[in-house]
C-alpha cells in the first residue's frame, strides 16, 4: 500500500531505517530503486509474490533470489511464475530444507544488467 493508507506507528516506519524506508503501489520499479539509491541505500530485500518477482525479473533489477517452496499448491492470478516471458538463468544454486519447505537461493545469471540501468 502506500505509505498514507499504512499506520503511522508501524514498525516499518519507526526502526533505525525509516530514512531508507519507501513503500511504493506500482510505478516504475526502477524509479523506486532509483530513489532508495539517492537515500544511502545499496541492498534491497524485496519480499514479493510471483507478480513482483517477475516484474524485477523481467526489469533485470534482481541480482539473487531467494525462493520457498512449500508442500502446497495456490491458485490466482500470483501462481507461481507463469508469466515470465523468457527463462531466467540462476548461478550458485543452494537447497536448504526448512521444516516442510524447502528454500532455493541462487544468483541471477544477468546481474549485471542492473549496474548498467542504476
Amino acid at each position: 500500500g502506500e505509505k498514507d493508507s499504512l499506520p503511522s506507528d508501524l514498525h516499518l516506519f519507526t526502526d533505525a531505517h525509516v530514512d531508507r524506508t519507501l513503500v511504493q503501489e506500482g510505478g516504475d520499479l526502477l524509479s523506486a530503486l532509483k530513489t532508495l539509491r539517492a537515500k544511502g541505500c545499496n541492498t534491497v530485500l524485496v519480499e514479493a509474490g510471483g507478480t513482483l518477482l517477475g516484474a524485477f525479473l523481467d526489469a533485470g533489477l534482481a541480482d539473487e533470489v531467494a525462493i520457498f517452496y512449500a508442500p502446497m499448491i495456490t491458485g490466482g492470478e500470483d501462481a507461481g511464475f507463469a508469466g515470465l516471458p523468457c527463462k531466467i538463468g540462476l548461478e550458485q544454486q543452494t537447497f536448504t530444507r526448512i521444516g516442510d519447505d524447502i528454500l532455493l537461493r541462487a544468483i541471477v545469471s544477468s546481474f549485471s544488467m542492473i549496474h548498467d540501468l542504476l
